[in-house]
C-alpha cells in the first residue's frame, strides 16, 4: 500500500496542478486563450511532462474521449452559471409584471417605476460585462420605452377562445383580429406571431445598434423567442406561489432569456466578419421589421378604446421603437453610400458588397470598439470573463452559437406565420366594433 501511494500520489498532484493552471491561467499577454479547455489541458500537460507513465500508456482514443468529456462538463458549468446569473433578470421582469405590488400608486407612476427597474437592471448588467457605458445606457432607455407596448391581446397564445373581445394589438393591421368561432390553430398562429413581433420590438432597437458596433445580431433577433417562451409557459404545471403556470412563469423565463442572451453576447469574443449574404439578409429583415413597426404606429393611432392610458402607453412605446431603430438604419445606409462613392472614385474600386460590413459608421456616436471584428477578445472583456468564469472563450462562444440557432429558427417561424396570418386573415376586421 505504501508503494502504491508513493507511486500514484505524485501523479495525482501533478494532474491537479496542470488542471488548475489550465483553468486559471491565461496567455502570456494577459488575454484569455481562444481555445477549448480540453485542448489547452492536454497540450500543456504534454509539454510540461505532468503525464507520467501510468497516464501515457493510455490510447489516443481514450485521450480524445476524456478531452471531449472535459469540454462538455466545462460548457455545462458555464451554461448553468449563466442561467443562475440570468435568473436575476427573470426576477426583475416578474417584479415588473406584478410580483411587486404597486397598486396603491397612481397609474402612470406605477407603470413608470415597474418598468424602470427592469430596464435599468438590464442596461447595468450589459454595461458592466462589456464596459461600454453608452451601449448600456442605450439598452436601458430602449428597454424602458418599448416595455410600454401592450401585448395582452397575444398573451394567451391561442388558449383564449374569447379573444375576439380583447383590445386591438399593435400588429392587428397585418395579422388580423381574432373573430368568434376561430379554432385553436388559427388563434395560435396569430397570437404566436404577434407575441414574437412584440418581442422583436423590445430587442431590435438596441440590438441593431449592437450589430452596427460589431457585436453581432444575436440580441437583435432574440425577441423572436417571446412567443415560444409564452407558449411553453402555458404547458408548465408550476405550483410555486407567484410563479405559476401561464403568464407568471412566462415573465420569469422571458427575463431570464434576455439576460442569458446579453451574457452570451458580452462574454463571447468579438464577432468575426459574417458572410456577405448573411449581412444583407439581416439588413433586409431589420428593414422589414421596422416597416412593420411603423405600420403598427400608423394603425394604432386610429384605434379607439375605453382605456386611454393603455392606448397612450402602447402608442408611445411603439413610436419609441421606431425612433430608436430607424435613424440608426438611415445613418448606416448613408455611411455605406459614402463608402461606396469613395471606393468607386479610388484607383482600386471595390464591389458594393465589399463595403457592406458595418465595421465603422457609429464610432463617432458610441463606444470605440466598432473597429474590432477579429477573433481576438478585447482587453476590456478580460476582467468580466475572469469575474464570471476563469476560462477561455470557447464555452461562451458555444453558448452564443446555440442561442443563435434558436433565434434564427424562431425568427424564420415568426416571419412565415406572419405571412400566413396576413393572407389567412386578410378579410377579418382590423378594429373592434
Amino acid at each position: 500500500k505504501a508503494g502504491v501511494a508513493a507511486t500514484w500520489l505524485p501523479q495525482a498532484a501533478g494532474v491537479l496542478g496542470w488542471i488548475r493552471r489550465c483553468g486559471l491561467r491565461g496567455s502570456p499577454n494577459g488575454m484569455l486563450q481562444h481555445s477549448s479547455p480540453s485542448q489547452v489541458l492536454f497540450s500543456q500537460s504534454r509539454a510540461s511532462g505532468y503525464l507520467e507513465s501510468p497516464v501515457r500508456s493510455l490510447s489516443f482514443s481514450w485521450e480524445r474521449a476524456h478531452a471531449l468529456s472535459v469540454q462538455c462538463l466545462w460548457s455545462l458549468v458555464v451554461v448553468l452559471e449563466l442561467l443562475v446569473i440570468s435568473s436575476a433578470g427573470g426576477l426583475l421582469n416578474r417584479g415588473r409584471g406584478g410580483l411587486i405590488d404597486l397598486s396603491e400608486l397612481p397609474y402612470w407612476p406605477a407603470h413608470l417605476l415597474s418598468r424602470l427597474w427592469m430596464a435599468a437592471g438590464t442596461g447595468a448588467f450589459f454595461g458592466f460585462l462589456t464596459r461600454q457605458r453608452a451601449l448600456g445606457c442605450l439598452l436601458a432607455v430602449s428597454s424602458w420605452t418599448t416595455l410600454f407596448v401592450g401585448w395582452g391581446c397575444y398573451m394567451s397564445i391561442g388558449t383564449d377562445a374569447d379573444g375576439a373581445k380583447a383590445r386591438s394589438g399593435v400588429f392587428d393591421y397585418f395579422l388580423g383580429r381574432q373573430e368568434v368561432g376561430w379554432d385553436f390553430g388559427r388563434r395560435w398562429a396569430r397570437d404566436f406571431a404577434g407575441m414574437s413581433l412584440r418581442g422583436l420590438m423590445w430587442t431590435l432597437p438596441a440590438g441593431y445598434t449592437m450589430f452596427r458596433q460589431g457585436l453581432g445580431w444575436t440580441f437583435a433577433i432574440s425577441g423572436s423567442a417571446m412567443g415560444l417562451i409564452y407558449c411553453l409557459s402555458n404547458s408548465i404545471d408550476s405550483q410555486v406561489a407567484d410563479f405559476g403556470q401561464g403568464t407568471p412563469m412566462a415573465e420569469l423565463l422571458w427575463g431570464t432569456w434576455l439576460w442569458l442572451v446579453l451574457g452570451g453576447v458580452a462574454l463571447s469574443q468579438a464577432t468575426p466578419r459574417p458572410p456577405r449574404p448573411a449581412i444583407i439578409a439581416f439588413e433586409v429583415v431589420a428593414g422589414v421589421l421596422v416597416t412593420l413597426f411603423l405600420g403598427g404606429v400608423i394603425f394604432y393611432a386610429q384605434v379607439r378604446q375605453d382605456d386611454e392610458n393603455n392606448w397612450w402607453q402602447t402608442l408611445l412605446g411603439s413610436v419609441s421603437a421606431v425612433l430608436l431603430t430607424l435613424p440608426v438604419q438611415l445613418w448606416a445606409v448613408w455611411h455605406w453610400y459614402r463608402r461606396v462613392r469613395s471606393s468607386s472614385s479610388s484607383s482600386s474600386p471595390s464591389s458594393v458588397l465589399d463595403v457592406a460590413w458595418p465595421d465603422s459608421g457609429l464610432t463617432e456616436l458610441l463606444s470605440p470598439r466598432a473597429e474590432s471584428v477579429d477573433n481576438t477578445p478585447g482587453q476590456w472583456q478580460t476582467e468580466a470573463w475572469q469575474w464570471l468564469w476563469p476560462s477561455g472563450a470557447a464555452p461562451y462562444v458555444q453558448v452564443r452559437n446555440a442561442i443563435d440557432v434558436v433565434c434564427i429558427l424562431t425568427l424564420g417561424l415568426v416571419l412565415a406565420l406572419s405571412l400566413v396570418c396576413a393572407f389567412w386573415n386578410c378579410h377579418t376586421p382590423r378594429f373592434l366594433s
